[in-house]
C-alpha cells in the first residue's frame, strides 16, 4: 500500500489527500503529553507520524501548539 506523506498538515487535510490517493481505510489515533487529557477539534490536530499494516493506512496526530508572544 503506497500512502502519500501527511506528516505535518492537518488531520482535515490529511484526509483529503488520503481520500484523493484512494484510501478510504485508515486509523487517528490522538495523542498528548502523559497525565494530559486534550480536548480538541479536528481542526487542532496535526499528524505526527504515518504508517501501515500493510492493509489500513495508521495516523499519528497531535494538539497543535499555541503561538504565545511575550509582550516585554
Amino acid at each position: 500500500m503506497k500512502i502519500p506523506d501527511v506528516t505535518g498538515y492537518t488531520i482535515e487535510k490529511a484526509e483529503q489527500i488520503m481520500k484523493k490517493a484512494g484510501i478510504q481505510e485508515y486509523s487517528v489515533t490522538v495523542t498528548s503529553p502523559p497525565g494530559k487529557v486534550v480536548g480538541y477539534e479536528k481542526k487542532d490536530l496535526r499528524v505526527i507520524r504515518v504508517s501501515t499494516d500493510g492493509k489500513t493506512a495508521k495516523l499519528l496526530a497531535g494538539k497543535t501548539a499555541e503561538l504565545r508572544i511575550d509582550p516585554s
